[in-house]
């Protein structure tokens, strides 16, 4: 809670500690300033959080990109060589039954 919304209501009570019945408390400058003041901070800290979420998000978004792009060279390499072993496999099978052939 903040300073001035703390501030109002204390002085509520203490104009009307029977009743806290804030409809007769007498509006002056200074609570007025006070509740200015409040909802100025408020407003400040809304904007200042959104702000944090904005680039929270941002890291995210980044941060996933950079995933998949890793994903994609990481399933590329491997396509590679999985085509690669396969070459040698069957290379070296013909070379192995050629030679065995010759001899």
């Amino acid at each position: 809670m903040t300073i001035s919304i703390r501030a109002t209501q204390d002085a509520v009570r203490f104009y009307d500690p029977k009743n806290e019945n804030g409809a007769k408390l007498p509006i002056t400058r200074l609570l007025l300033v006070a509740v200015r003041n409040s909802h100025a901070a408020y407003k400040a800290r809304l904007e200042i959080r959104k702000q944090e979420l904005e680039k929270k998000k941002r890291a995210k978004e980044a941060a996933d990109a950079t995933h998949k792009e890793t994903q994609k060279q990481q399933s590329a390499e491997k396509v590679a060589l999985q085509e690669r072993d396969e070459e040698l496999v069957t290379g070296r099978c013909g070379v192995d039954v050629g030679e065995e052939e010759s001899t």
